[in-house]
């Protein structure tokens, strides 16, 4: 038996966008033009994020003390893998609504998702690929 088909499954294959909300007020971010802000993800479930949490895996597993990780490689190994899902984005300048032509390259993402003031951007990307309902067919 190849696959199991259960009539219903977490999308894998395909990236969804996860619109940014406005730190303060909850509110989409839109460019002038009426374009909203948006990073397009994997799922948590998907092959990147399997290949990734397998590499991150074996490198921990072939250090010498397993058991002595700190709090800076536990933060990498966190961006690194909303970097291995990112797939797209349109990244908009909140106060001037000006679209930010920064190419979406893993460079540029973990450089985004480092950025301390942007912690919150962060945190959206992240709780967005862990609730697997975004992921699901829409009924």
């Amino acid at each position: 038996m190849d696959k199991i088909d259960l009539g219903f499954a977490v999308n894998v294959e395909a990236p969804e966008r996860c619109i940014i909300l406005h730190p303060t007020n909850g509110e989409p971010i839109y460019d002038k033009d009426g374009q909203p802000m948006f990073v397009a993800l994997f799922s948590h479930d998907s092959p990147r994020a399997r290949d990734y949490n397998r590499e991150t895996l074996n490198r921990r597993l072939a250090r010498r003390n397993k058991s002595n990780l700190s709090a800076e490689e536990l933060e990498a190994e966190t961006v690194g893998l909303l970097v291995a899902l990112v797939a797209d984005w349109h990244l908009v300048n909140v106060t001037t609504r000006e679209p930010i032509t920064m190419p979406c390259n893993p460079a540029n993402a973990r450089t985004l998702f480092n950025e301390p003031a942007l912690q919150w951007l962060r945190e959206q990307v992240s709780e967005f690929v862990q609730e697997r309902r975004n992921f699901l067919p829409k009924p």
